[in-house]
């Protein structure tokens, strides 16, 4: 995994390099992802993990103009398939509440968070769960943090099959009430690590993957890519290492 990590980073730095600098904001924004697990077939995918990790070194370079993302989009690769309606589900509502998150939401838990984010010249950790959605190919985020400034929200994130050099979009709009979350208050991400399970529904003597892989053609396609609330964009792409 340190491998794929390494390649993932140097394929990164070849992209910044070549990428144009005229950007209104200033922190350079990275990206790791990779998959976790071996390759299957078109006709038998196996279940593989994700890993994602959209980040920041530091936002020092916009101290005096703070900024958060209104929007936020994974580009995953092509070779992948999605299952999420076999899966157990939580509704945006249950996400919410405590009772709806060690209830309905515990059992469609999809993976793990670490995340951090920047507030009034202050890094806030964030409590992260992450939930497969009660509508079809949709991923819950709820997000809370207390420190500088209070952060309660869940933020639906929507996966979409596209074509070119991707198979697939997971896009996320960021509330306004999240990105300002008090009064000349932005809120930065300034990490969020995101690892994803590989796991199997079960019917029978067959096996589906929540997330598979169908194929290893060397290296796989991700991208990451946002939106401020200063009216830039920001785009990350990167080449990870696939196993057969």
């Amino acid at each position: 995994m340190r491998r794929i990590a390494l390649t993932a980073m140097v394929a990164f730095v070849a992209l910044a390099v070549a990428a144009p600098s005229a950007f209104a904001v200033n922190s350079i924004l990275k990206f790791e992802a990779s998959v976790v697990g071996k390759a299957g077939t078109k006709k038998k995918p196996l279940a593989v993990g994700l890993k994602v990790r959209p980040f920041y070194d530091t936002l020092a370079p916009d101290a005096d103009a703070p900024f958060a993302w209104t929007e936020a989009t994974v580009m995953l690769p092509k070779e992948l398939v999605f299952n999420s309606k076999l899966f157990p589900k939580c509704t945006a509502a249950q996400a919410a509440t405590p009772a709806g998150r060690s209830g309905a939401c515990k059992k469609a838990e999809i993976g793990k968070v670490n995340a951090k984010g920047f507030a009034l010249g202050l890094v806030e950790p964030l409590v992260v769960g992450m939930y497969n959605g009660s509508v079809n190919n949709t991923v819950l985020l709820y997000l809370s943090g207390d420190t500088p400034v209070i952060i309660d929200h869940v933020v639906v994130g929507t996966l979409k099959k596209v074509t070119g050099k991707y198979g697939w979009e997971l896009n996320f709009k960021v509330p306004t009430d999240l990105q300002q979350p008090a009064p000349g208050a932005w809120a930065t991400v300034l990490d969020f690590r995101t690892e994803v399970k590989a796991k199997y529904y079960t019917k029978g003597k067959k096996k589906t993957p929540y997330v598979g892989l169908t194929g290893c053609p060397g290296t796989l396609n991700f991208g990451f890519s946002t939106k401020n609330s200063d009216g830039s964009t920001h785009l990350v792409e990167l080449t990870s290492p696939c196993r057969k």
